[in-house]
């Protein structure tokens, strides 16, 4: 799978931790084809809005609770 042109993607079902890993991984990587960027890169979504210090992201007052389930979050993402 080509995401933008410039990466990619081995969605290897064999290759993956389980069939959850792949399928998110495959939804998150999908979701980037329709221009989507990383959930604490899109500061115009304003219930996605993070403050990035570090390698750290923060929640903001209008970060939406379940931020940490966003399928264009990777998981090993550190967040407050």
């Amino acid at each position: 799978l080509s995401v933008g042109g410039s990466e990619f993607v081995n969605l290897n079902v064999e290759k993956a931790e389980s069939v959850s890993e792949f399928g998110e991984t495959a939804t998150h990587e999908l979701l980037h084809t329709l221009n989507l960027g990383e959930v604490a890169e899109t500061p115009y979504i304003i219930d996605t809005k993070m403050t990035r210090i570090g390698l750290e992201y923060f929640t903001t007052g209008s970060t939406d609770k379940n931020i940490r389930s966003n399928a264009m979050n990777y998981g090993n993402t550190k967040i407050d």
